[in-house]
């Protein structure tokens, strides 16, 4: 059986794989809206930590970097944004890779480190964090494989109330 969140991928498996799916289910994938929700308000002790407020302009990535994302152009991202809005401009990574290689393509990029944030977190901590940003990202690698994606995560920045600059 093939479980997939979209029922449009059986027809592309038949277009790009000439293979017919007998067994195929969609399950789309869902955002909890008690944990994700417009009503959520700005954490203020997460605020004071960070030592954010009303002038920033906050970027929220949770996710990987590399395979189905992509790696470096994030950071390209990371810099056009910081290049236009200078130190107004905060970044929340959410991540489950080693803070060194986001350290390391910071240095590279000449973003400086004490405007990003790099934390991992678990599931439940998402909405808090995600809550304090102004917009959010999903740079998902844009191969015809991933033409009917849609992660988690856009559902989540979605239903927090964030636009959400994705890959075409």
């Amino acid at each position: 059986a093939v479980i997939d969140t979209t029922s449009s991928m059986k027809l592309y498996s038949l277009k790009k794989y000439n293979t017919r799916l007998n067994n195929f289910y969609s399950k789309p994938s869902c955002v909890n809206l008690n944990m994700f929700s417009l009503t959520y308000s700005k954490d203020k002790k997460l605020l004071k930590k960070y030592n954010l407020n009303n002038d920033n302009i906050i970027c929220v990535y949770a996710g990987k970097t590399g395979g189905l994302y992509l790696e470096e152009e994030i950071f390209d991202f990371f810099l056009s944004c910081y290049n236009y809005w200078k130190d107004k401009f905060r970044i929340i990574f959410l991540h489950n890779v080693t803070q060194n290689k986001i350290e390391n393509y910071l240095k590279q990029k000449n973003i400086p480190e004490n405007i990003c944030i790099i934390e991992f977190i678990n599931h439940y901590q998402i909405p808090t964090y995600i809550g304090l940003a102004d917009f959010a990202l999903n740079p998902v690698n844009p191969v015809p494989s991933k033409r009917y994606c849609t992660s988690m995560k856009d559902g989540e920045y979605w239903a927090m109330g964030l636009p959400v600059v994705i890959t075409k």
